[in-house]
């Protein structure tokens, strides 16, 4: 698919500056995908939103078969096909200089931090604190950048829980901020 076809069918929300979609990549919705300027979607990669957002920043590289999938099948009812159930799901939400890794798959409701790296092949199903690297499925953080020390540091059980709590404060400060 190429950048006018793209355009043409009303897919794009917004579409910065110096944008570039590699022409495999499949991007199917209804005006629910923002890109930010210099950010990348490599080949054959996957972005279907149904009835939810993909904002994605700045300076975010999207690497090869990666799948942003915001949206899925219900499913509860047994008696019915799963088809005929709807949808439910969240936003997603990739913030700026971000880097995902080839063949991820990002699920409904994730926010994933600046500054972070998504490793190839990680499964994101909760959101990611700004300037980790996750990886494995499901992903996990294996390690955080420290300003104080400029670097990046392993990251230890210890830290876990402090960090995770200044994440939570964070992704709810940004649901509060879109209801507003």
């Amino acid at each position: 698919m190429n950048q006018q076809t793209i355009e043409k069918r009303g897919v794009l929300l917004k579409k910065g500056k110096n944008v570039f979609i590699e022409p495999t990549a499949i991007l199917i919705g209804d005006n629910l995908i923002a890109i930010g300027d210099n950010s990348r979607i490599g080949s054959y990669s996957n972005l279907r939103p149904v009835d939810h957002k993909i904002i994605i920043g700045k300076d975010v590289q999207i690497a090869q078969l990666v799948s942003i999938i915001p949206d899925s099948h219900r499913y509860e009812d047994v008696t019915k096909s799963k088809l005929k159930q709807g949808h439910f799901g969240a936003d997603i939400i990739i913030e700026d200089d971000v880097w995902v890794g080839c063949n991820s798959v990002i699920l409904h409701g994730v926010v994933i931090g600046k500054g972070s790296i998504v490793a190839a092949g990680a499964v994101v199903t909760r959101s990611v604190p700004r300037y980790c690297i996750v990886a494995g499925a499901p992903a996990k953080i294996i390690k955080r950048y420290s300003f104080k020390k400029n670097k990046w540091l392993n990251y230890s059980k210890i830290n876990k829980i402090m960090f995770y709590l200044a994440h939570t404060r964070y992704v709810l400060s940004l649901k509060i901020k879109k209801t507003v």
